[in-house]
């Protein structure tokens, strides 16, 4: 049984969202870009904790003993965002969730943990251009193209 989303047959969202991607192929790499970055600081900083840095920035925002299952927490929440991102599916929701995201996780960092942090302003400005192309991606996919 082929599953549903939104009410639409899943084969059919992915075949269409592969279609429209393959049309715009700006739109493609931003998209593979942004998802990457979201999989990889996810995946490998945080859940795997090759990174052990980003647990020590947790555990000084929310404490040494819930350090670790945030973290992962964390990570688990930028896979999902990856994951989101490739779906398409209602792309200004999931580009306003990255920012408020980003900026929550960049002013925590900021005020509570500026000492572990490698560079700040790298770090904003890095985030800051991650954000213009998920926001140019979300603009630019028409309304028939996504389901929002």
């Amino acid at each position: 049984m082929v599953q549903e989303v939104f009410g639409l047959n899943l084969y059919t969202l992915l075949a269409n969202r592969a279609r429209f991607l393959k049309r715009h192929p700006l739109v493609m790499a931003l998209t593979v870009g942004t998802s990457a970055v979201w999989f990889v600081f996810g995946l490998w900083f945080k859940v795997l904790g090759m990174v052990p840095r980003h647990e020590l920035i947790v555990a000084a925002v929310a404490g040494e003993r819930a350090a670790r299952f945030l973290t992962v927490l964390i990570g688990l929440g930028e896979i999902a965002i990856a994951l989101w991102i490739l779906s398409g599916i209602r792309p200004i929701v999931c580009a306003a969730l990255q920012s408020v995201a980003i900026a929550t996780m960049n002013g925590l960092e900021l005020i509570l943990a500026r000492n572990l942090l490698l560079a700040p302003a790298v770090m904003i400005c890095a985030n800051t251009a991650l954000l213009v192309a998920v926001w140019y991606c979300a603009l630019k996919v028409p309304p028939t193209e996504s389901l929002t």
